[in-house]
């Protein structure tokens, strides 16, 4: 993969929130755990949960609440109109 994040979090925060862009008409961002890109090409549509995902309209700011996360390894599924994509996240 091209891209990917890795995000340190601040322990004297009590919140953590990711900002992505706003890619038009509808955003959704999704994240799952470390297994997922593994799964999806194993698989044709799995039913794999993501961790925390979020629905936004053309608006909204695209936040995306990570306060919940443990530190370690996972994969982000961006979709929007025009971008989109997988990418690897460690959250540290």
């Amino acid at each position: 993969m091209d891209f990917k994040a890795t995000i340190t979090l601040d322990q004297t925060k009590k919140i953590h929130k990711l900002k992505f862009p706003n890619g038009g008409t509808e955003t959704n961002v999704f994240i799952y755990d470390s297994t997922y890109l593994k799964t999806i090409q194993n698989n044709t549509l799995p039913k794999v949960k993501p961790m925390t995902n979020g629905d936004f309209t053309h608006d909204q700011e695209v936040l995306l609440d990570i306060t919940l996360l443990q530190r370690g390894q996972y994969y982000v599924h961006y979709l929007s109109c025009g971008l989109g994509g997988i990418f690897p996240l460690t959250i540290k």
